[in-house]
């Protein structure tokens, strides 16, 4: 974990994907990882599937990603996780916050493209319990 957190900090410029799915993370971990996600300009992808993510986990996550001024982060997977309705909040928030063209997809399925941005493209929650 120290070694992962010590890449995103130092921008390595070879850390284009990171893949943390099946780990299960504390809030203290997804915190500097959000922090280290601030000044990343390489880092386009971020899979954290099936990870006991929580909300408060969402919120950090995309409280560090709406920071980074870069915007070339592309995609962010939080699939099968423990995410409801208001941590679907804090990624609907990170869409608004930052200039994004992203693509939505539903079970494979995607949808046309919108947005002026050149940031976050594909954002999956699926299987979270996500409700109307």
């Amino acid at each position: 974990a120290a070694e992962t957190l010590y890449r995103c900090s130092s921008n390595d410029k070879w850390l284009r994907s990171l893949d943390l799915s099946n780990t299960v993370f504390t809030n203290l971990f997804l915190t500097e990882l959000g922090d280290a996600m601030r000044h990343n300009s390489y880092l386009q992808e971020m899979y954290l599937d099936n990870c006991g993510v929580t909300d408060e986990g969402v919120r950090i996550v995309t409280q560090g990603l709406a920071r980074n001024a870069c915007n070339h982060f592309k995609l962010l997977s939080l699939e099968e996780n423990r995410i409801t309705c208001r941590g679907a909040m804090h990624v609907a928030r990170l869409l608004n916050t930052s200039d994004t063209r992203w693509t939505r997809t539903y079970n494979g399925c995607k949808a046309v493209q919108s947005g002026p941005g050149r940031g976050l493209k594909h954002i999956s929650l699926k299987r979270n319990s996500i409700r109307d």
